[in-house]
């Protein structure tokens, strides 16, 4: 592709000079197309378009456009779309709605095909369920209910997630024409679903048909499934009933048509005939049912001139139905009946009464009653007509003999039958007995009382009253009258029993009745019935009761009353006929909570009502869907899904729509009775901005609140985005992207490598500029160098356990309390001696530090914790353990006493060197240690004891507490800690071990120490070793000592330790300096020495 271009051929000669050009032009396959995008989209099409490849020189002839479901397949089995190279937009189809594909655009051209595209990922717009649910089948529950079950669609006929199912139901029977009435049901286990559908007509056949819904809508219904549901009573009674009174008066013709057809509630089986007679005196009820299949019937048997209350009902297999209204009918009149208790007694000399009752029971308007008497001797009767409220008669001017008697009634119907005849004997003397007749008296609460007692005699005789066989005692209440009747005021329900009138005499006769008894019935009101609430739907109540004491009158009629409970409002009452004890409430409000309570009536009163029962309707409040489907958005609106309400088993009668603008805390009301739709659109928004929708449906049953929060950025919250927005690839998280991780990865790692090594070069900058500060001071010591070298070293070391791990070995203590105060110190008779046997002397010598003062052989002062000093060292903040303050058992208070702790056996390994001017200045002590004959020819050499007198002070002499181990301290009571201790291990490294044992290599044979001074640091070295004295004592190199040691002038930990190449380069110059004028040793270890100091710099010399 680089050849492409204009090439010239020139041509010249001493004629002149031509020239020819070509265009050289390198055709390959097309580049990649790129800007994939969506630039419509559809449920079932997608358009896209895209820009051509950057390169003009390769001609496009074909965009191939490749697509596939983005989860399942791959792009083998993917689908192509091709159109021409000067196109760059294609028209995907056919698709499924609401499915991810993938797609990507390839260019072609004579040559082939170019890499594809980046793949877009886009979902094509959802639409509603193609296919309706499957399996729909159902079955009759109750009268009044259907079960329904299906299986949900085909799953690729959903086109979105199925939101739930709509349950419709239509009569059969009235055709296609009705519509169906949906209500919703969610989606259940499995995506099929199961509905009970109530409130329908028993005996009726229904169509059932179910359909599912997504967010974009409902789909087909299925099929539509025929079924009937139960059979039920009628629930209305026949009509136009109608009664006539028979032939004779016992019996009644009743008539009757069925009732509509559309309350049959089933197949009609005929009707039941119901006659009920009432006795208002006593709680007898006379009740005769009658079956027929006819609209007619003549009952017989009746009593005359009686009132009777008729009911017909209808009769299905599931039982009779609802009765028709109470319709009392009365039998015709009959002849009067025999008068009851005729008694004739003898009331005087020549003179007779008698009494009687009324015949019962009555049948007709008595009209009066005809008395016929044969005298002694008569053939033919006399008669004596009586009015019909007479109940006594009285005869005078009878002659002495036997007289007959007998009594008829007669009514509008004719003369009934007589008494039988009674005889009575009129005597010279008058019997005492009782006239009146007993009967029973039915009396009302609270009513007056009076019972007749009419006595004869001569003399006459004092009638009593007794109760029950008790006597009747006087009481406010009950008054005997002059004539022996009894008078009850006020009468009780207590009061109810026999009452009995007699009367005693001597001159009694065995056939004259001496007493009579009255029967008294107390009625009182009924008590309140027993009710309870036996089932209950959305509009309706059925209630059932039971009668209490009705009181001892029969229940004429039942009264049913109810309210809503919420907010009190007006009693509503239903008055049922005295056979009812079951009763629905209609009409009444879904959800809703009511009272209710019931009522008995008989001919005394009205009962107290029932204990009122609180009852709800069922149904609830609306039932929300779930959040993401309770409203969705685009970048200009919101839609507020209404349809995905389940009404709760109430309709739902309004909305309250409310919209919280973005940063505004209050609500705004977009409308407060909205009515019951699909979606409601709140339009003018602004895009990419939070709006708060706070939905309240409303029912009978009350209200429920949703409030969501929907963005109105593209594709914001669950809405489809309109037809004709653009939709670029979607960007793949940076989280997912491992290329872009692994890079970011690279970067950080690169920028951590260059910010450690510019922290390091500038604190090697820094060490560097402080070793430059302090170079006077070392110019200084320099000087001093002569001096030193004839000095004898002092060495301080704590040698404790060794740590098993070999970097630990060489631990340098940070603080000067780290110093054991036990330490060993071995040092050689003399190099160059003529016996091999190197004799070691050791001697115990107690550590003093000043912080405690403490001296030997003085009792110690009064002492305190010696506060941890930090380390300002190369690891920043390395100091002891973990950096904190030492614990109780890392104090040396063993340096108080005469004891020693477990310090003998701790796991470190640490080498300082500490000096104590406090404690150099206040005690002389001699010191007695091996000669070294190398120190000795030091100290022999004139320039080095010129040296060493001048800087020794005059009046005193220096001496150190030398602290090493020896086989048994004198100044302490346990063991010595050399059976613990261990040599400094030495690293065997073939590179740096001469012949005889000796640190070969400059690397090892030097040991530094930075001594940290308040105005000079300071490195201790060690020269080669070289000489040939090394190689006569192990021993002796094993323990060797440098030949001069700079000491320091003062101790700070503000400076930063010199670096190891600092330091070779400091000792190499020295090195060179002191081979001159001494031979050189072999230091013992590698292990850097830090030397804690205070105060001003003093003499270190030692005598031996």
């Amino acid at each position: 592709m680089e050849d492409a271009g204009d090439y010239t051929c020139t041509a010249s000669n001493s004629y002149g000079r031509d020239s020819f050009a070509v265009t050289l032009v390198v055709q390959d396959v097309p580049g990649s197309p790129h800007g994939l995008r969506v630039s419509q989209r559809g449920s079932r099409y997608l358009v896209v378009s895209w820009l051509p490849p950057t390169t003009t020189h390769t001609p496009v002839d074909t965009y191939i456009v490749q697509y596939r479901p983005a989860t399942r397949g791959t792009w083998s089995d993917s689908q192509e779309e091709s159109v021409r190279g000067e196109t760059t937009t294609a028209r995907l189809t056919p698709l499924v709605p609401d499915t991810q594909y993938l797609v990507r655009v390839l260019a072609a051209n004579h040559l082939g095909a170019s890499p594809h595209s980046e793949p877009l990922q886009v979902r094509t717009e959802g639409e509603a369920p193609s296919a309706p649910p499957t399996s729909v089948r159902s079955d009759a529950v109750s009268p009044t209910s259907l079960r329904v079950v299906w299986e949900p669609p085909p799953a690729h006929t959903h086109h979105g997630d199925l939101l739930g199912y709509h349950v419709g139901v239509r009569r059969h029977d009235l055709g296609n024409d009705e519509s169906y009435n949906f209500s919703v049901v969610g989606v259940g286990a499995g995506g099929g679903g199961r509905e009970v559908v109530t409130a329908l007509r028993a005996w009726v056949q229904y169509a059932v048909a179910v359909r599912a819904y997504n967010a974009h809508g409902a789909g087909p219904v299925s099929p539509p499934v025929v079924v009937r549901t139960l059979e039920d009573v009628p629930s209305s009674p026949p009509v136009g009933v109608e009664c006539s009174g028979g032939a004779g008066g016992t019996s009644l013709h009743v008539r009757w048509a069925p009732p509509p057809p559309a309350f049959h509630n089933g197949l009609l089986q005929g009707y039941r005939l119901t006659l009920t007679r009432l006795d208002d005196s006593t709680e007898k009820v006379e009740e005769l049912t009658k079956m027929t299949s006819g609209r007619e019937e003549s009952m017989g048997g009746l009593r005359a001139w009686s009132n009777y209350t008729v009911t017909v009902s209808a009769v299905t297999r599931a039982g009779a139905g609802v009765s028709s209204p109470d319709l009392v009918c009365t039998t015709r009149e009959d002849v009067a009946g025999v008068p009851g208790g005729l008694r004739a007694l003898q009331s005087d000399v020549g003179a007779a009464v008698l009494t009687w009752l009324p015949p019962h029971p009555p049948t007709g308007v008595l009209l009066g009653y005809t008395l016929n008497h044969r005298p002694p001797h008569a053939r033919a009767p006399l008669q004596h007509p009586l009015h019909a409220h007479a109940n006594s008669h009285t005869l005078t001017h009878l002659n002495r003999g036997t007289h007959e008697f007998w009594l008829t009634a007669r009514t509008r119907a004719g003369e009934g039958k007589p008494t039988p005849t009674i005889k009575l004997t009129i005597l010279d003397q008058v019997a005492a007995g009782v006239a009146s007749l007993g009967k029973e008296v039915v009396a009302t609460l609270g009513d007056d009382v009076r019972f007749v007692c009419v006595t004869v005699g001569s003399p006459p005789a004092t009638p009593t009253w007794s109760v029950d066989g008790r006597h009747l005692g006087k009481d406010g209440r009950f008054t005997q009258e002059a004539d022996g009747s009894l008078v009850i005021r006020g009468v009780e329900r207590g009061d109810r029993g026999n009452y009995t009138c007699s009367i005693h005499s001597v001159r009694k006769s065995p056939y004259v009745h001496t007493s009579t008894t009255y029967v008294l019935h107390v009625q009182v009101p009924p008590t309140a019935p027993s009710v309870h609430i036996a089932d209950a739907t959305s509009s309706t109540l059925t209630v059932s009761w039971a009668a209490g004491d009705t009181g001892g009158a029969p229940v004429r009629a039942w009264a049913v009353w109810w309210r809503a409970a919420v907010g009190g409002g007006v009693w509503h009452t239903r008055e049922l006929g005295r056979t009812h004890s079951r009763h629905v409430i209609n009409e009444l409000q879904c959800g809703t909570e009511y009272q209710v309570y019931v009522t008995a009536r008989t001919h005394v009163g009205v009962s107290p009502p029932s204990r009122p029962l609180t009852a709800r309707t069922s149904g609830s409040p609306p039932v929300a869907p779930p959040t993401r489907h309770v409203a969705s958005g685009n970048s200009t609106g919101v839609w507020a899904w209404l349809g995905r309400w389940a009404d709760g088993g109430c309709p739902i009668t309004h909305f309250t729509l409310e919209l919280r603008r973005p940063r505004d805390p209050s609500w705004t009301t977009l409308a407060s009775s909205l009515a019951p739709q699909d979606v409601y659109e709140v339009g003018g928004l602004q895009a990419g901005a939070v709006y708060g929708l706070r939905l309240t449906a409303h029912n009978a049953a009350g209200a429920t609140t949703s409030t969501v929060d929907i963005s109105t950025g593209p594709g914001g919250g669950l809405g489809a985005q309109p037809a004709g927005e653009l939709e670029l690839a979607p960007p793949n998280p940076i989280h997912t992207d491992p290329r872009l991780m692994a890079s970011a990865a690279a970067s950080a790692l690169a920028l951590a490598l260059t910010v450690a090594a510019a922290v390091l070069c500038f604190r090697r900058r820094v060490a560097a500029g402080r070793s430059g500060r302090g170079a006077p001071e070392d110019q200084e010591a320099e000087q001093n160098k002569t001096n030193l070298l004839q000095q004898r070293d002092t060495y301080y070391a704590t040698v404790r356990k060794p740590q098993p791990v070999p970097a630990t070995l060489e631990r340098i203590p940070e603080y000067s309390e780290d110093i054991y105060p036990y330490a060993t110190f071995q040092l050689g008779e003399g190099r160059g001696a003529q016996d091999d046997t190197v004799t070691n002397k050791f001697q115990t010598f107690v550590f003093q530090d000043s912080r405690y003062g403490v001296t030997e052989g003085h009792p110690p002062t009064s002492p305190s914790r010696p506060t941890p000093k930090k380390s300002h060292g190369r690891s920043g903040s390395r100091g002891r353990g973990a950096g904190g303050p030492r614990s109780e058992s890392e104090e040396y208070d063993s340096l108080q006493s005469d004891t020693d702790t477990e310090h003998a056996t701790s796991s470190r390994t640490e080498s300082s060197i500490h000096l104590d001017s406090a404690t150099l200045e206040s005690h002389h002590t001699a010191l007695h240690l091996p000669l070294d004959p190398h120190l000795a020819t030091l100290e022999s050499r004139p320039d080095a004891q010129a040296a060493h007198a001048a800087r020794r002070p005059a009046s005193r002499t220096v001496h150190h507490n030398l602290i090493y181990h020896a086989p048994e301290s004198s100044t302490s009571t346990e063991p010595s800690p050399i059976l613990e201790r261990k040599s400094f291990p030495r690293k065997s490294d073939g590179n740096k071990l001469g012949r005889g044992g000796a640190f070969q290599g400059r690397g090892l044979s030097k040991m530094v120490a930075s001594i940290r001074g308040g105005t000079q640091e300071t490195c201790l070295s060690f020269p080669k070793a070289g000489h040939a004295s090394d190689s006569k004592s192990s021993d002796d190199g094993k323990y060797g000592f440098t030949r001069q040691i700079t000491p320091p002038v003062g101790f700070s930990s503000s400076h930063n330790e010199l670096s190891e190449a600092e330091c070779d380069l400091e000792m190499r110059r020295r090195n060179k300096e002191a081979e001159a004028a001494s031979a050189a040793y072999v230091g013992h270890s590698r292990s850097q020495f830090r030397s804690y100091v205070s105060g001003k710099e003093k003499d270190y010399s030692i005598k031996v």
